[in-house]
C-alpha cells in the first residue's frame, strides 16, 4: 500500500497503453503511405497515356477525325490528372497531419517509459530500505529473546501464533491497540495498579 508502489503499478500500467497508441498512429501512417504510393502510380499512368497521345497527335500520321478524338481524349485525361494530383496531395497532406500523431504519441510514449523508469528506481529503493530496517529489527529482536524468560517467550509466541503474528500490543488509553477491544473501567484500575514489569 506504499505510494512509491502504488506509482509504480500505475506507471507500469500506462506503459502498455501508451505503446498501443503509438503503434496505431504509426498503422495510419503506413496505410496513408500505401495511399500515396497508389495515387502517385495512377497519377504516372495518366501522364504516360498523355505524353503518348501528344506523341501520336505531333507525329502526323492520324486522320483528321482520329486527331479531334485524341485531342478530345488528352483534354479528358489532363482533367483527370489534375483530379488525382489534388487527391494525392490530400493524402500527402493527411500523411502529414498523421505524422504529427506519431511524433505526440511518441513523446507521451518515452515519457511513460522514463516515469515507469523512475517510480521502479524509487520502490526498489524504498524495498531496500524495508528489507535492511526488517533485517536489523529481526537481529534485535534474537537479540532481546536472549534476555527474556522461557515461559514469557513461550506465552508470547503461542498469542503470536493465534493472533496472526501480533504477540504483544501497546494499550492506549482504554484500547488495546492489537486487537482493537476498548477495556472495562475496572480492568484498567487493575492494569494501571499492577508493577511496571508485570506481564498484563
Amino acid at each position: 500500500h506504499l505510494p512509491e508502489v502504488k506509482e509504480l503499478d500505475s506507471a507500469r500500467a500506462a506503459v502498455p497503453i501508451a505503446e498501443n497508441e503509438l503503434i496505431n498512429r504509426k498503422t495510419t501512417v503506413a496505410d496513408l503511405q500505401v495511399l500515396v504510393k497508389r495515387a502517385d502510380a495512377d497519377v504516372e499512368q495518366v501522364r504516360i497515356r498523355i505524353e503518348r497521345d501528344s506523341a501520336l497527335i505531333d507525329g502526323g500520321t492520324l486522320s483528321a477525325k482520329d486527331i479531334v478524338n485524341m485531342q478530345h481524349e488528352l483534354e479528358t485525361l489532363k482533367r483527370r490528372q489534375l483530379n488525382l494530383e489534388d487527391e494525392e496531395l490530400e493524402i500527402m497532406a493527411q500523411v502529414e497531419q498523421a505524422q504529427l500523431e506519431v511524433n505526440k504519441f511518441d513523446a507521451e510514449f518515452e515519457s511513460a517509459k522514463s516515469r515507469l523508469d523512475v517510480a521502479a528506481a524509487a520502490a526498489d529503493a524504498l524495498l531496500k530500505e524495508i528489507d535492511a530496517e526488517k533485517n536489523a529489527k529481526q537481529i534485535q529482536a534474537k537479540e532481546l529473546r536472549t534476555q527474556l524468560d522461557a515461559e514469557l517467550l513461550k506465552l508470547y509466541d503461542k498469542i503470536k501464533s493465534d493472533q496472526g503474528g501480533v504477540g504483544a500490543a501497546a494499550l492506549k488509553g482504554k484500547t488495546c491497540e492489537g486487537c482493537r477491544i476498548e477495556i472495562s473501567a475496572t480492568d484498567l484500575a487493575v492494569i494501571n495498579s499492577a508493577s511496571s514489569d508485570d506481564v498484563i
